[in-house]
């Protein structure tokens, strides 16, 4: 595991996600929401701002999505962290938010 990964892990698990680790994503998170339902994510990590997904990768996107996942791209600049949030209701959009604890 890389240090993007130690640390991208480690993060979620702080905010309260299970964590299963290797292959395509990279990480698969899952926990029980307030409302009791089970949420669940994909989270790849890519480190520097140019870092794209593979055609593998894209295609886990693709399936994932298509039964209402979320895929999330981790990536780290200069030490700081920033997901890349694709969104569920349209393809090609994404949001790009700093990471500081709370998203």
């Amino acid at each position: 595991m890389n240090p993007l990964e130690r640390k991208t892990q480690l993060t979620l698990l702080n905010d309260g996600w299970k964590v299963l680790r290797g292959g395509a994503p990279g990480f698969l998170a899952y926990k029980v929401g307030e409302d009791n339902k089970l949420e669940i994510k994909a989270v790849e990590c890519k480190d520097g701002n140019m870092a794209r997904l593979s055609p593998k990768q894209q295609k886990y996107k693709r399936l994932l999505h298509s039964v209402g996942i979320g895929y999330e791209c981790w990536h780290q600049y200069n030490g700081d962290i920033k997901i890349e949030k694709d969104t569920l209701e349209g393809r090609g959009k994404r949001k790009l938010v700093r990471y500081n604890g709370k998203e």
